[in-house]
């Protein structure tokens, strides 16, 4: 997930080529409340870019859930 701190636009970028793929990106602040839910409507997606320019500045917890694998969770700064 780059660029960490943010001004407004991530990327998730999914490395590891084993054929698990993003599925669904979850956006959460830092109580735990779901801001943004993106649903991957390709099956094959590895990079993902997500617009969260109008976040107030912070910590975010980002969690990607993927074809086959169980989600992983990511904190991230937007200045």
């Amino acid at each position: 997930i780059y660029p960490n701190p943010t001004d407004g636009t991530i990327n998730i970028v999914d490395l590891k080529g084993n054929g698990d793929h993003i599925k669904q990106v979850e956006i959460f602040d830092i109580t735990g409340k779901k801001l943004k839910q993106i649903k991957c409507q390709n099956s094959m997606m590895n990079f993902v870019q997500i617009d969260i320019s109008d976040f107030a500045s912070g910590t975010y917890i980002i969690q990607v859930s993927r074809t086959s694998s169980a989600p992983a969770s990511y904190k991230i700064q937007k200045k």
